[in-house]
């Protein structure tokens, strides 16, 4: 609890109605409202799951290296099964997510993490900063596997060789960010598929919403378009939308 001010439970003063919130969503963060067998998150490697926070944030979990790690910090010891549930007892307290904590800590947005480490120290962005802080924020998150197909791309028509973020330079990098970043709004799945056939406007550019049989898409200023393949990802800040492609702004 110590990121949170408190340097323990002992700390938390049970009139103090901020500090009574805290602790409501603080143990309602630890109670997902999916009954979830070990065996299915194994199965699946890596998910979400909506805890019972009153917004129903997500939890993030990664089994990927064997162990089940929940928010990229807490490990899952063993699991019991009750008459109405399973208890997953873990190592760590579970944190309440930002949207910096799911970029973090899933194995599949290592790449995005890595464009906001340097648009935030090479040119100065506060994007970073503010996926942590900032109380309403929005981004669309492409995959790594969407970045490793614009290097493709990049190579293909200039005929460089490309296979790191870090060779792009930090000023186009912090154009990458901004592109995927609605600044200060908790922009929902459905105030995307609302504007179906119009655009959506992100902290540079705008995107128009399109349709690819039943998945919606965004395309870019450049004619380039991404499928978005999740949407609603539920931090305490706000949204992520994933997209299996990285968008360019003009």
């Amino acid at each position: 609890m110590l990121e949170n001010g408190f340097d323990g439970i002992e700390f938390v003063n049970t009139e103090n109605l901020d500090h009574m919130d805290f602790l409501t969503v603080f143990i309602h963060n630890h109670v997902t409202l999916e009954t979830t067998p070990r065996e299915v998150l194994e199965g699946e490697g890596l998910g979400f799951l909506t805890t019972n926070t009153q917004q129903e944030m997500d939890m993030f979990f990664d089994v990927t290296e064997g162990n089940i790690i929940l928010n990229g910090v807490a490990s899952v010891l063993s699991d019991t099964d009750a008459h109405n549930g399973i208890v997953y007892i873990v190592d760590d307290v579970v944190p309440v997510p930002t949207l910096a904590t799911f970029i973090a800590a899933n194995p599949e947005f290592q790449i995005m993490e890595q464009a906001l480490t340097i648009a935030e120290g090479e040119a100065g962005s506060t994007i970073k900063a503010d996926l942590s802080t900032a109380p309403e924020y929005t981004m669309l998150v492409p995959t790594d596997l969407a970045f490793e197909n614009l290097f493709y791309e990049i190579n293909n028509n200039s005929g460089g060789n490309f296979t790191s973020i870090n060779q792009l330079g930090a000023n186009i990098v912090e154009d990458i960010v901004e592109v995927h970043a609605i600044t200060f709004t908790e922009f929902e799945g459905s105030d995307i598929t609302s504007a179906l056939g119009e655009t959506i406007l992100t902290l540079t550019d705008e995107l128009e919403v399109g349709m690819d049989g039943y998945n919606y898409t965004l395309t870019d200023p450049q004619g380039r378009t991404a499928t978005l393949t999740k949407m609603d990802v539920r931090a305490t800040n706000g949204f992520i939308h994933i997209i299996d492609g990285v968008l360019l702004g003009n």
